[in-house]
């Protein structure tokens, strides 16, 4: 069984390296989505590439698109090597992000709990005590809200820290939207539906606060949270071309094997 990581990038250049350093750790292969940085993330990235092995690839949009996007984008990559039969469905993926806001040390007890409790995903649930009491609440109340859709209990819907099957990525493709950081919630919802079991349980520390989202982005999560319960209530999938589609949005492909 492999691990495989996905780590999208936008604009992470002083933490990118730190993190792929201590990713390499706990993983086989990374593979890294540099959602269109302005800023020297993908020099940096490069440059580490070529020094040493890593098993690597370093895939880059034209465009900012988005956590959202860039985790669609490497999902219809990864959806691809199944086809290919370089990944399989019972693979591990692990998604983390590049601002050191989450430890890969932490990967191999959730890959544990994944494994033992024989589930297709199980997402970190982020302690809070050095966020400000307004996340808190935020968080809570989409949580709550999120559970509803979803028809169980989840305690962090926003938490991007994930170890999934493989075998869930061709149902998030078909079902989810994908909109700023609306895909967190809307898996929360799609693979509950579909009668796939995942847990939000497992406990990780946060070495610190860091956010990005805005009321706006709640607005809009709930928004898209409801739409995967739609979607999956009346079968509405994405179109079947639809991980061609996303590999337009490339601009180039490095790799580098260990």
């Amino acid at each position: 069984m492999k691990t495989l990581a996905l780590v999208p990038v936008f604009n992470e250049a002083p933490n990118i390296l730190y993190v792929l350093a201590d990713l390499e750790k706990f993983v086989d292969e990374v593979l890294i989505v540099n959602d269109g940085s302005w800023d020297e993330s993908e020099e940096r990235v490069l440059e580490w590439m070529s020094q040493g092995e890593h098993n690597v690839e370093l895939v880059t949009l034209k465009r900012n698109l988005g956590m959202s996007g860039a985790m669609l984008t490497g999902f219809a990559l990864l959806q691809k090597r199944i086809e290919e039969k370089t990944l399989m469905e019972n693979d591990i993926i692990v998604k983390i992000d590049a601002d050191r806001q989450l430890k890969p040390s932490d990967i191999p007890s959730l890959k544990k709990v994944l494994i033992q409790e024989n589930l297709a995903l199980v997402r970190a649930r982020r302690k809070f005590s050095k966020y400000p009491k307004y996340k808190l609440l935020g968080n809570k109340f989409m949580s709550a809200v999120i559970s509803i859709f979803a028809g169980q209990k989840f305690w962090d819907v926003e938490s991007g820290f994930i170890v999934m099957r493989a075998s869930t990525l061709r149902p998030l493709l078909q079902y989810s939207t994908g909109y700023r950081y609306s895909l967190a919630d809307e898996l929360s919802v799609i693979l509950p539906r579909l009668g796939y079991n995942i847990s939000d349980k497992p406990l990780v520390d946060v070495p610190y606060f860091r956010s990005n989202t805005r009321v706006r982005d709640v607005l809009v999560n709930l928004a898209f949270g409801f739409l995967a319960l739609v979607r999956v209530t009346l079968k509405i999938k994405s179109k079947p071309n639809r991980g061609l589609e996303i590999g337009k949005r490339l601009k180039q492909t490095k790799r580098r094997s260990a």
